[in-house]
């Protein structure tokens, strides 16, 4: 066995979504167990997780096929999106840190639902 530079296995396979949120946005993110070859530090940690989720994620936004017109700059804001969100309900759960708002670079078309309108954070409404 390889050993993986990560305190957790983020392959692909290990990975889940979960989308319950109001309208099916994506709300949890979820890493299942795997081998643990060796801990980095604690001030390495974050770098660490970053970097193998933007590996994976981007990987995925670029040949992800929603059926309608994605632009690489909304491709690449939803992974932006999705991990500021993360990292915000990490920092929040782990650490009881509040983390600010801030704008979404990409948009949910919620607001194109009968009776919707744009999300509170909705880059459209800049």
């Amino acid at each position: 066995m390889v050993a993986s530079p990560y305190a957790l296995d983020l392959a692909p396979e290990r990975l889940s979504v979960g989308f319950s949120g109001p309208g099916g946005f994506a709300d949890r993110l979820g890493v299942g167990p795997g081998p643990v070859e060796w801990r980095p530090r604690l001030s390495e940690r974050r770098g660490l997780a970053e970097r193998a989720y933007r590996t994976h994620a981007q990987e995925f936004a670029r040949t992800y096929e929603p059926g309608v017109k994605m632009s690489s700059a909304h491709r690449a804001g939803s992974v932006e999106d999705a991990w500021q969100a993360a990292w915000a309900g990490a920092s929040r759960a782990v650490l009881g840190w509040a983390s600010p708002d801030r704008w979404r670079d990409s948009c949910c078309f919620i607001y194109a639902l009968p009776g919707a309108h744009e999300c509170a954070r909705c880059p459209r409404l800049r």
